[in-house]
């Protein structure tokens, strides 16, 4: 190949991987959104759980959730990830349109881990759920949310040896209503 040659190479490689993008975070032909805090004013009961949100925190390395989360049911409940033994899927789920952050909608599409996931809380979060127990203050961590997307806040996964009746032993709460990040 000559010179000329591998530079039209390398420029339309270039245009394909920004075309195609590069991660689950922010979807193509987006730009991120301005560092900003936006008001949530969420409480609701999901799977036995209150999940408020009181805000999110958007800032040019990441974003945080200031949240709470309170165990209604009659059970005790870990949280954990799958393949993490000190994960969680705490985090938030993120789309284009607020349909999509449906919970049956994510699960028809295998949305089961939420598209930025927590790495830190503050205060650090109990790994154990009993009874009555709660949760306040801050998650976050890295990665980008989308200028006109939609965020949903995930609390969990939380697991159970003896779910109480119509619960399963495994579950993620959500909060059902879509925030739209301007």
């Amino acid at each position: 190949m000559q010179t000329d040659d591998v530079a039209r190479l390398l420029l339309v490689l270039t245009f394909v991987a920004a075309a195609v993008g590069c991660g689950e975070g922010e979807p193509a032909g987006t730009s991120s959104a301005a560092p900003r805090t936006i008001p949530v004013r969420i409480r609701e009961l999901d799977g036995g759980f209150v999940l408020s949100v009181r805000s999110l925190r958007l800032t040019r390395a990441g974003w945080s959730v200031d949240a709470a989360v309170e165990n209604r049911t009659t059970a005790s409940w870990s949280v954990g990830r799958p393949h993490s033994s000190t994960g969680t899927k705490f985090g938030l789920y993120v789309a284009r349109r607020a349909g999509e952050l449906r919970p049956g909608v994510l699960e028809a599409h295998s949305r089961t881990t939420p598209s930025l996931v927590a790495e830190t809380f503050d205060p650090p979060l109990p790994r154990t759920f009993a009874p009555g127990a709660s949760w306040a203050g801050r998650f976050g961590g890295r990665g980008a949310v989308p200028a006109r997307s939609y965020v949903s806040f995930a609390f969990g996964r939380f697991l159970t040896d003896a779910p109480p009746p119509g619960l399963p032993a495994r579950l993620l709460a959500l909060t059902s209503r879509p925030v739209r990040v301007p």
